[in-house]
């Protein structure tokens, strides 16, 4: 089972032939969400500390934000970071 695991990452060179499966998007990007809706949850939560510190407050709900946004974009099928182009590509060659 390894090996037929290990050689299907093999046999797809191209990153860009690689396409999601609805399953794996619902899952991935649904834990995603959830973990910054839980974040954003426990950052407000912190609020009502009087010793909690405001700027670590508003970085964990930022951080949180990101999260979420994260698996919107996984959720939705965008890959906007699959057009930056791969350093090792574009070697010139000798």
């Amino acid at each position: 089972m390894l090996d037929r695991i290990l050689n299907s990452r093999q046999s797809s060179s191209k990153e860009s032939e690689y396409e999601d499966c609805f399953q794996c998007r619902m899952i991935g990007g649904g834990g995603l969400v959830g973990l910054g809706s839980y974040i954003i949850y426990y950052s407000f939560q912190r609020r009502n500390i009087p010793t909690a510190n405001k700027l670590s407050v508003f970085a964990s709900a930022f951080i949180g934000s990101v999260v979420m946004t994260l698996g919107t974009m996984r959720l939705l099928g965008i890959h906007e970071w699959k057009n930056i182009p791969n350093k090792q590509q574009s070697k010139p060659e000798s």
